[in-house]
């Protein structure tokens, strides 16, 4: 709803988030396709959303990577736990080898707040 303002009337960001792709079959396949931990280890893994979830990140390949543990133990723990360590290996990890993921975040959220999150978050200069 509009919003009036020194006699001027001003419409404000849509509240609604976006809709987040939900495909439970994206993330059975990159479990059958062999989910071994990209963080140097090559522990069988489990799927980790690169954007969470929560901050409206889809159920598709390139928001997808195998991290080894769950969310509470291995490399997926310790990116949960937001350990600096393990986020910047990430973040050098989707640097070198995973631009979809990279340019995926920076379509998801807009180029300058992508860029924005994935320096503050995984390190990454993009």
């Amino acid at each position: 709803m509009p919003v009036p303002l020194d006699n001027e009337t001003f419409k404000g960001p849509d509240p609604r988030p976006t809709k987040r792709v939900k495909n439970p079959k994206a993330m059975s396949d990159t479990h059958k396709a062999g989910c071994f931990c990209v963080l140097n280890c090559g522990k069988p893994g489990s799927v980790h959303h690169v954007l969470p979830r929560s901050q409206g990140g889809d159920d598709i390949p390139a928001n997808l990577v195998c991290l080894c543990g769950s969310g509470t133990t291995g490399h997926h723990g310790l990116v949960e736990a937001n350990n600096p360590g393990a986020l910047a290996e990430l973040g050098a990890y989707l640097q070198l080898e995973r631009p979809d993921t990279i340019l995926y975040v920076k379509i998801k959220l807009g180029a300058q707040e992508g860029e924005a999150w994935l320096k503050r978050r995984l390190l990454v200069s993009a």
